[in-house]
């Protein structure tokens, strides 16, 4: 048994000539970023509309964004068990649809809590269709070339949040809030488009699982070290992110906005790089460096006090957070069977909105407790345990359990 698993450790890593970019893969890709366009389209612009159009309070500005995040919070654990139910192609069709169909619905609400409703499920069919495409983009990747390729599918994420939000307020500011609606349905009708072009791989559905629909059968226990990992790791991102620009004002930078240019920057360069190393040689090695940058991107964000240290730390910061995302999901999926990626994709990416969350809310509670730069300081005690917690159990965890997934090569 124990031979087994050496085996399985070594071949998992052995990178073959397999296709990466293939018709099906770059289609992929571009849906994703046509759907994420939609989203960073809305995100600056939309308290603005509330703001202009509503007369809305900045409380309830606040709870229409937040309602997005608290629904796909809410819906990311079903969505996993539905995809290995009845498999994430069905969903994935069913969520893009209907996510533009409540992006279009943006026109309809006349009054706040309509247009709370609306964001709500416009939340719900996010958090369903980025599940299962993430889940689908694993079964078009080589496994031989699984951190590459969610390397690089992870780009069209991190593009859309780089270019979205200034054509959005571009579009908000020299147009109308009707434009704004119109070029967000667009953009989503266009990544529904792309889909209609892509052949899945046959057999993307388990009607045969035996799990009752349960709690506990929501989590799969596999993917939780990981999980956890991914929570604290983005504890950090959603502490620092949401705050940059602000800690950038009070220490004199005059475009606190180019720290999110600086950021995509580093996390598109470490992206390039970063797949093919775990493809070749596993996740110690580079974890390794991007936990180190993340500590010193803390380190350089807390003591600095000029733009020059602010921007560094920013590029710092994205070099360091770039590399865990795909190598984390890449490292979940070689953790489980095709039929379990569902659920194991699910409660990764649960880990990482509760993160980003509970990262935003304890940061604004320890700011006002002692200023922005301590608390920017006290993310690097969270790295430590970070870089401990992944050294001493996580990747021990995943060598142990590392699962030699086959090449589906059946397609539709």
């Amino acid at each position: 048994m124990k031979k087994a698993k050496k085996l399985n450790v070594e071949n998992v890593y052995n990178v073959d000539n397999q296709p990466l970019f293939t018709k099906n893969f770059l289609l992929i890709c571009a849906a994703t970023f046509c759907l994420a366009m939609t989203f960073y389209f809305l995100l600056p612009a939309l308290p603005l509309y509330l703001e202009k159009f509503f007369n809305a309070e900045k409380s309830e500005i606040g709870l229409v964004i937040a309602s997005y995040t608290l629904a796909a919070l809410l819906s990311r654990p079903l969505t996993g068990f539905f995809i290995d139910k009845y498999g994430s192609k069905f969903l994935y069709y069913l969520s893009f649809f209907a996510f533009i169909v409540f992006t279009s619905g943006y026109w309809l609400a006349a009054t706040v809590l309509q247009l709370f409703i609306i964001r709500f499920f416009h939340g719900v069919n996010w958090s369903i269709a980025s599940t299962s495409g993430s889940t689908l983009a694993v079964e078009l990747v080589p496994p031989s070339r699984r951190g590459e390729g969610m390397g690089y599918f992870g780009l069209s994420m991190t593009l859309a949040m780089t270019v979205g939000p200034l054509f959005g307020l571009v579009i908000y500011g020299e147009h109308h809030y009707n434009w704004l609606f119109l070029s967000a349905t667009i953009s989503a009708t266009l990544g529904f488009v792309c889909i209609q072009f892509i052949s899945f791989p046959k057999n993307n559905r388990n009607l045969e699982i035996k799990k009752p629909f349960r709690l506990k059968n929501l989590i799969h226990k596999k993917a939780m070290p990981l999980s956890v990992n991914m929570f604290l790791l983005m504890f950090i991102y959603g502490g620092i992110i949401p705050f940059a620009s602000l800690y950038g004002k009070e220490i004199g930078v005059e475009n606190p906005g180019l720290f999110f240019t600086l950021y995509a920057f580093g996390v598109v360069l470490i992206r390039i790089t970063c797949g093919k190393i775990f493809d070749r040689e596993g996740p110690r090695r580079i974890i390794f460096v991007a936990m180190i940058l993340l500590s010193i991107s803390a380190l350089i964000l807390g003591l600095c006090s000029s733009q020059t240290g602010f921007l560094c730390g920013a590029f710092v910061m994205g070099a360091g957070n770039g590399a865990f995302f795909p190598i984390f999901q890449a490292m979940v999926n070689n953790l489980v069977q095709k039929e379990e990626r569902g659920i194991a994709n699910s409660t990764y990416m649960t880990a990482l909105d509760v993160g980003i969350g509970v990262g935003g809310v304890l940061m604004g509670y320890l700011a006002e407790l002692i200023s922005l730069q301590y608390a920017f300081l006290s993310c690097f005690l969270i790295c430590v345990v970070c870089f401990i917690f992944f050294f001493t159990y996580v990747v021990k965890h995943y060598e142990k359990n590392l699962c030699k997934n086959e090449c589906e090569s059946n397609y539709s």
